[in-house]
Order: C-alpha cells, then structure tokens, then sequence
C-alpha cells in the first residue's frame, strides 16, 4: 500500500537533511506514487548520464550509493538480479563505513524497494542496520517503511524523536506515527502501540515554544504540543470513519 507524504513534511524534511542534494532528495520521496518516482528521479538520473536500464541502476545503486538508482528500480519489472542486488545494497554496507555519502539513504530506498516489489525476508537486515544509520531522517524513514511492512522495531526511534523539543524534529516523527498505529512493539513485550494514548502522554510533557522562521508572517512550525494535539483529533477522526 502507497501513501503520500504531504507537501509541507516534504519541505520540513529538506531542511534538515544533512546527506548530499542528490540524497537528501530521495530521504523525502519514500511514500510517493511510484509514476512520480519514475518521472521526477528518471529525469535526474538521465542528467547525470545514468541509462534508466536494470544495469545502469544497479552499477549505480551499488557503485556510487546513488538512492535514485536504488529507488528507481522499484520502477522496473522484478527480475532476480534486481532482487538480489537490492538485498546486497541492503545488507552489504555492513561492512562499509556508515558516514559515507549516500549510505544510509541507499540502505533504506533498498529496504523500500523490496517492499514495493512485494518482496519478504528482508526486515530483519533492515531492523539489525537500523541503529548504524547515522542521519535521523534515515532512521525515520527506516522505520517508517518497516512499520509499512508490519514491523514496529522502529518505535521507539519515532517516539523518542517526538519528546525532542525542536518542533521541526517533532514535525517529521509526526508523518511517520500513523504507520505503528496497534503494530506489535517487540520493545514493550510485544503489546499494541496504542497511538492515541502514546500521543497522548507526550503531548502532556510537550514544549509550547514553537519557532521564530515564519513563511508568509506564519511559523513554520507550531509548538509540538500543538502539533501533537493535532495528531491525536487526526488519529481519532480517522479511527471513527473505520
């Protein structure tokens, strides 16, 4: 199942990237319609000189960590080679340095890509390269596309980034929380994440300080206690419509 990061998460989420341009791009784009994806990173890749073939993606992906490249094969018809080297991209940074550019974005576009080809068995590489993701995007979005998959190991990263007090960190945890909602949580013993209630509790001890960079006299962030209470209406309207 596909969903759509909105607008603004996107734009939170270029400001704080701190990967390459190329890298930081892909971060946002892992919930986008896949047509979008091949549109918006096809063109990019070509720029560069990058054929859109299996093997050009691949020398990409693996070669250079290009994220286009990864995430572009989600595009393309499964193969077994594409398949495969996916899971090496996935699991074989293991054993490079993770400070490298475009490494943790390669790791997570993997992890996602293999999920959009409908592909299992890869969440627990994916779960075991959580903690090596340097960039807190990364992690976010790792978790985000494992809890896709039905794996909540990522929790506590998503919670412990909404108790942060800069309400731009708050903002982008707050895209991802819908995905845990009654997923098992292996970190509390395997009960379901009750989302209102933890919205809940973290609200209570949540800043009122929101930020002073405005866009068109607005802040560009409200409080995260005001940006949590949102959540949790959000969370209970679509609850009610079920």
């Amino acid at each position: 199942m596909l969903y759509k990061l909105s607008a603004i998460a996107l734009s939170v989420m270029f400001s704080i990237c701190v990967a390459s341009s190329r890298n930081a791009f892909a971060q946002t784009r892992y919930f986008e319609p896949l047509d979008d994806i091949r549109r918006d990173f096809g063109r990019r890749l070509v720029e560069r000189g990058v054929e859109l073939t299996e093997t050009a993606l691949i020398d990409a992906m693996l070669r250079k960590s290009d994220s286009f490249a990864t995430m572009m094969l989600a595009t393309l018809p499964k193969t077994a080679n594409s398949v495969s080297a996916l899971r090496i991209a996935l699991s074989a940074p293991a054993a490079s340095d993770p400070d490298a550019p475009g490494w943790g974005t390669t790791v997570t576009g993997a992890a996602w890509a293999l999920g959009q080809l409908g592909e299992t068995g890869w969440e627990d590489i994916a779960i075991a390269q959580l903690p090596r993701l340097r960039d807190p995007i990364d992690r976010m979005n790792l978790a985000k596309v494992l809890a896709n998959a039905g794996r909540a190991d990522g929790w506590p990263i998503v919670r412990d980034a909404l108790k942060n007090s800069d309400p731009g960190a708050v903002s982008v945890a707050l895209t991802s929380v819908e995905y845990f909602d009654q997923l098992k949580d292996p970190s509390s013993g395997g009960q379901p994440i009750d989302l209102v209630a933890e919205l809940t509790k973290l609200a209570e001890a949540a800043s009122d300080v929101g930020t002073d960079r405005t866009i068109r006299g607005k802040p560009v962030w409200e409080p995260a206690r005001t940006q949590l209470q949102k959540k949790i209406a959000e969370t209970k309207a679509r609850k009610e419509k079920k």
